[in-house]
């Protein structure tokens, strides 16, 4: 499993309570879903949504970013050299108990 890690705390934390966050990063990775092991958080699930070609790119998502505002994110995004990068919904895999089996809810 491949390891993904957020060092905005804002970020990390919007995960950890709402259990699914967007993030844009640089890199494409070619599958579509994959899992990852998401330090502080657990396991987790991330699907590729679109790449970033502009600030309006985000708006659908700032809700469920981490950032106030659509400024604050754009300008992390040139910080980390991701202006053009590709926008990710990161989830937790959330484990359930049904009956004497524990099952993944993604």
């Amino acid at each position: 499993m491949k390891k993904m890690k957020f060092t905005m705390s804002n970020v990390r934390n919007f995960l950890i309570e709402n259990e699914s966050v967007y993030t844009v990063r640089s890199w494409n990775d070619p599958e579509e879903i994959s899992m990852v092991a998401v330090e502080g958080v657990g396991n987790c699930k991330k699907k590729k949504i679109k790449q970033i070609s502009m600030k309006e790119d985000l708006i659908p998502y700032l809700s469920e970013s981490g950032f106030e505002t659509l400024d604050s994110w754009w300008d992390k995004l040139e910080r980390f050299k991701a202006i053009e990068g590709w926008l990710y919904n990161v989830s937790k895999i959330i484990k359930r108990k049904y009956g004497e089996e524990w099952w993944n809810i993604i």
